[in-house]
């Protein structure tokens, strides 16, 4: 039996689970000498599932990333030749996974912690991580290190003058020590929920706002604004900016691109998310499905189901409406370009079932986007 749930790619079933199932079936435990538990096991007992605020984003931005990351446990590090400790001579530039997240981080404790001196505060913080990282060997020294500097204080400049009089600026954290925020999941129709503890950075939130985006490019990609949708989501179900219309700020290099979204109740996140981390955690997820063209999809939709009402023409014929194509179509129709750890999609196609999927996961998020 178990050899057959592991062919079809299926979790190993819970020991509640089992209980439940085997309670069912007194003639099948009679015939194998199955001794069903006497109970249910204790909600207190169970184990918790961790899933952080990146691994969730990342299943809805790209199903297959995110599974294999999340479940079956593979990263981009996995690959030695990624690993920054495969560098044996001195870089010429920095590892992007590794500086950025420190710009970031020195930008979000400086600006949160509402430090007097603004942005040469800022920069001086950044020029003290940057040193370390070069004592490290993970950062350029010399003219590398000056070009590569030039680049980041422009960023944190960016970033300074996107959030600067806007509100209040917090930082959120999700687990130990910090927002708590924990789902009860069934994993498989039927089956006792599971915990599952939502952890990690929730990224930085202007009181009463929005959540706010630090990105380095001038140009914005269409996962970013599908990142906004989902963090605006968990930060309801935690009770931040809950029952808010939000506007989302994306602070580029180069100018600030607001996206304004619609409420959602503490209660509406939560059954929202359940069922995400659900799906996650309760299937395989081997196939081609790039969450920001399935949003860009359901948008499209609802927008040719509900067209905005024309401006008065002079006697003029309206244009018939184009059909939309399917979704399936319009993912086969641009190349898949992965960011995870699965390189190797040569077999994997869109599911027959991608609309459906879109709907049910994405949907949500779609009817809220205002703009």
């Amino acid at each position: 039996a178990m050899a057959a749930i592991r062919d079809r790619g299926l979790p190993p079933p819970k020991a509640d689970d089992l209980a439940v199932a085997l309670s069912a079936m007194p003639a099948l435990c009679q015939r194998f000498g199955l001794v069903p538990p006497a109970g249910p096991i204790d909600p207190r007992d169970r184990p918790r599932l961790a899933l952080s605020v990146s691994a969730l984003t990342r299943f809805l931005e790209d199903p297959l990333q995110g599974w294999a990351g999340v479940v079956i446990g593979l990263s981009q590090d996995d690959d030695e030749d990624a690993s920054a400790a495969a560098v044996e001579d001195e870089p010429f530039t920095s590892e992007r996974r590794e500086v950025l997240p420190m710009i970031r981080r020195v930008f979000a404790e400086v600006m949160a912690a509402d430090v007097p001196g603004g942005l040469p505060v800022l920069i001086a913080r950044y020029r003290e991580e940057a040193h370390r990282m070069m004592l490290a060997g993970t950062a350029p020294a010399g003219a590398f290190a000056e070009a590569e500097r030039d680049h980041h204080e422009r960023w944190l400049g960016c970033w300074h003058a996107g959030v600067s009089g806007r509100g209040r600026l917090r930082s959120v954290r999700f687990g130990a020590g910090a927002e708590a925020l924990c789902l009860d999941v069934p994993l498989a129709a039927g089956a006792a929920g599971t915990p599952v503890e939502i952890t990690g950075d929730a990224g930085l939130v202007i009181e009463g706002v929005g959540p706010v985006v630090l990105h380095h490019r001038p140009d914005i990609a269409p996962r970013i604004r599908l990142g906004v949708l989902a963090r605006h989501a968990i930060l309801a179900a935690a009770g931040i900016l809950a029952d808010l219309e939000v506007t989302g700020l994306i602070i580029a290099d180069g100018g600030v691109k607001k996206l304004v979204v619609a409420p959602w109740s503490r209660d509406e996140a939560r059954d929202y998310l359940t069922t995400i981390a659900g799906e996650l955690f309760g299937g395989a997820h081997a196939y081609i499905l790039p969450g920001d063209k399935a949003l860009d999809w359901l948008v499209a939709t609802h927008k040719h189901a509900n067209p905005a009402p024309a401006k008065k023409r002079a006697a003029k014929r309206p244009a018939a409406k184009k059909p939309i194509a399917p979704l399936s179509d319009k993912i086969r129709a641009d190349k898949y370009k992965p960011f995870g750890p699965i390189d190797r999609f040569s077999d994997l196609d869109v599911p027959d079932d991608a609309e459906d999927i879109a709907f049910r996961r994405l949907d949500p998020l779609a009817r809220r986007w205002r703009s």
